[in-house]
């Protein structure tokens, strides 16, 4: 652990306004920078819309997925392997995780293999990259998706150790993993991090504060990763994409629980996984799936009290007590 540090009290300078217009000067001139340089890249992302360049080709590289086993991931390793990539799938359930990669080589005939670990934990994080490069590889592509939605643990619900959990499996689990394998893509100079994050980072819902939290960290992970790719120039041979699904049918009881008292609906993670993967083949670094639903994020913007009944109007209110009950029982 690092050393407690004495604290010591910064020498207080006073500002004049002289100060501050030559801060505001120095500001406003790196805008005037910025919308300079913008242009070209704007028309070239114009160009890109209307004439949209190829998928990358990632037949041969090494893709590992966490919680690949199932749902949105399992759905991402197999469009990955469907585009020639072999697969390492990194999860709790190792039976699962086995089932989940044999079918992968019987489909498409690539390398699979099941690696029991819980990516919360550093040490079993460590562990998982020497034995992925002694039997698959190094990591070409990393797929951040393992993920635990618990709509019975908010903030004054579950116990300490509960929220600890969502927590650690939904964010500090960047950390490990992201720290295990983003130096060999540095070493190599090729690389591709994904992070499936969700709608909610975006627009936030009732019951769900634990798990809404951790994906704003997910965002927050992502966005100061690039800031510090770019520093060194890295991000000219690393890429990042994070993508925001809306509600997606992966687990049953969270399905069928939604779907008794609200009009979201749950999309297929097999379409989810494949414009995650389209996404990633074009090198977005930032998209929601499906697109339609960015319309919620216009709900950012209403005043407080329109946007609560925008939220509420997606609830049937007269099941409200019958949803609570169910939510006691996930």
């Amino acid at each position: 652990m690092c050393a407690e540090k004495k604290y010591e009290a910064a020498e207080i300078v006073g500002h004049t306004l002289i100060d501050e217009v030559r801060v505001l000067s120095k500001l406003l001139l790196v805008i005037l920078k910025s919308v300079f340089f913008s242009v070209p890249v704007f028309f070239s992302w114009i160009k890109e819309i209307i004439y949209p360049p190829n998928p990358k080709i990632v037949k041969g590289q090494l893709a590992l997925v966490t919680g690949g086993s199932n749902g949105i991931g399992k759905a991402i390793a197999l469009r990955l392997a469907q585009e020639g990539c072999n697969i390492a799938i990194a999860n709790r359930n190792h039976e699962e995780g086995q089932r989940t990669a044999a079918e992968i080589q019987q489909k498409f005939g690539v390398n699979a293999k099941a690696f029991k670990v819980d990516v919360s934990n550093v040490n079993e994080v460590k562990k998982l990259r020497v034995d992925v490069e002694n039997t698959l590889g190094t990591v070409d592509i990393l797929v951040n998706n393992a993920a635990s939605l618990a709509l019975n643990i908010s903030l004054l619900e579950g116990t300490s150790k509960d929220i600890q959990s969502i927590i650690d499996t939904n964010l500090t689990a960047y950390f490990w993993t992201v720290r295990q394998f983003l130096p060999g893509m540095i070493e190599r100079k090729r690389g591709h991090v994904v992070s499936v994050s969700s709608l909610s980072a975006k627009v936030t819902m009732p019951n769900n504060l634990t798990y809404v939290t951790t994906k704003f960290g997910n965002d927050g992970f992502m966005k100061a990763l690039f800031d510090d790719l770019c520093l060194n120039n890295h991000d000219d041979y690393i890429n990042l994409t994070t993508v925001y699904p809306s509600f997606t049918a992966t687990q049953k009881n969270l399905t069928s629980l939604l779907e008794s008292i609200t009009d979201i609906i749950a999309y297929d993670p097999d379409y989810v996984g494949d414009l995650i993967v389209k996404g990633m083949l074009a090198n977005r670094r930032e998209f929601i799936v499906p697109p339609s639903s960015a319309l919620f994020i216009l709900t950012r913007y209403f005043p407080d009290k329109v946007m609560k009944r925008a939220k509420l109007s997606l609830i049937d209110l007269n099941k409200r007590k019958q949803y609570d009950e169910l939510r006691k029982n996930i």
